[in-house]
């Protein structure tokens, strides 16, 4: 259900039309698959349907907790590369992102979520690795490696945050489902959003509105966050 992959697969429907004798529809299909993709890859598309999920919460401003509650984003274990690299860009910017709103809190918790999917070791194990070299003290560490969404994150946080003022921290687009998920468990957290994708220059030179890659990441980031609010919606959430 991915931009890139969807608009392959209607491009592929659209040759073996056009093979099979049907012009005007596999012409269709072509042409569609192809402003599929140039559209994602367009920045302006991109940040028209990424802004709406990022800009929901403000940064985090320095409101007192106990529990700083940092959410998984993927890392793959490979013993060649630094402890730094073994995570996702997305997860190691949550992740100093969440040790900054820790240091802000004297006595405070660091909250560290994620299963080992395919991996060989958990998400929150990687990266509380990452966190004890940084300098953080290991006793100021809890790894939950449980959860395997968003979802199992929230129901796994109730039994460790309790009532207990704590801030989560997620990329900005996915805060808004992820607060959701929290409160649908009772809990009230305080939203410190990161790895922020739309960041709008004053000015923009023609460059800008070329087709480009990370137009295309951020689209599709967007777009699963969209999708992930419409399972929850047809899941009830």
């Amino acid at each position: 259900m991915m931009p890139l992959p969807l608009s392959l697969i209607i491009i592929l429907i659209g040759l073996v039309l056009l093979v099979g004798g049907r012009q005007k529809l596999g012409r269709v299909g072509v042409a569609l698959g192809c402003l599929v993709i140039a559209l994602s890859s367009s920045m302006p598309f991109a940040q028209l349907i990424t802004k709406p999920l990022e800009r929901t919460y403000p940064a985090y401003a320095g409101q007192p907790v106990s529990y700083v509650v940092v959410l998984g984003g993927g890392h793959v274990t490979d013993d060649y590369l630094p402890v730094s690299s073994v995570l996702s860009s997305a997860s190691l910017t949550r992740l100093v992102e969440g040790i900054r709103v820790y240091r802000l809190n004297s006595g405070a918790k660091l909250v560290l979520s994620g299963y080992s999917g395919s991996d060989s070791v958990p998400h929150a194990i990687a990266m509380k690795r990452v966190a004890l070299a940084l300098g953080i003290p290991e006793q100021d560490i809890i790894a939950e490696p449980r959860p395997r969404d968003t979802r199992e994150e929230a129901q796994y946080m109730v039994n460790i945050v309790n009532e207990s003022p704590f801030a989560l921290v997620t990329s900005a687009s996915h805060m808004a489902r992820a607060v959701s998920l929290f409160k649908g468990q009772g809990l009230d957290p305080i939203a410190s959003p990161t790895y922020f994708s739309v960041k709008e220059a004053k000015e923009n030179d023609w460059r800008y509105y070329l087709p480009r890659p990370d137009a295309l990441a951020m689209t599709q980031m967007a777009w699963h966050e969209y999708l992930g609010r419409a399972w929850g919606w047809m899941t009830k959430e």
